[in-house]
């Protein structure tokens, strides 16, 4: 099932973070979710990486599509 992604959950617990009403704290989610803090931070320390890895397979897409 897609939820046992952790990158799904992590997702999920950003998207709860940058809610104005959210009352839980980071660990608080990472326990309900049942993902370790550790990753969610390391699972958002690299964002840059994987935005620069789907623009590569975008542009690789493209390459396929025009051969």
């Amino acid at each position: 099932m897609i939820l046992e992604q952790p990158s799904v959950r992590f997702e999920i617990i950003q998207s709860i973070l940058s809610c104005e009403d959210n009352i839980l704290t980071v660990c608080e989610l990472c326990e309900i979710a049942g993902v370790s803090r550790s990753g969610y931070y390391r699972w958002l320390a690299a964002a840059d990486t994987r935005q620069k890895r789907e623009a590569n397979d975008q542009a690789d897409f493209e390459l396929i599509l025009e051969a």
